[in-house]
């Protein structure tokens, strides 16, 4: 059985931080990269809380801390 491939990620051109707009769950992340969801959900926090990423519902903005 063969994962699924999910939707792609679209990014949101502008100036400024980089915005991608998500169209994946945390357990299509973790199909992609070959990790558990708990993992890809620890990582973005952790991420998130190092002031790297803000993530608001479905737009993921890189901040490049």
């Amino acid at each position: 059985l063969r994962p699924r491939r999910p939707p792609a990620a679209r990014h949101v051109r502008g100036r400024g931080p980089r915005r991608v707009r998500q169209k994946m769950s945390k357990q299509d992340m973790a199909r992609m990269i070959g990790a558990s969801r708990e993992m890809v959900s620890k990582v973005m926090r952790d991420l998130e809380v190092g002031g790297y990423i803000v993530c608001d519902n479905d737009l993921i903005t890189i901040t490049g801390a």
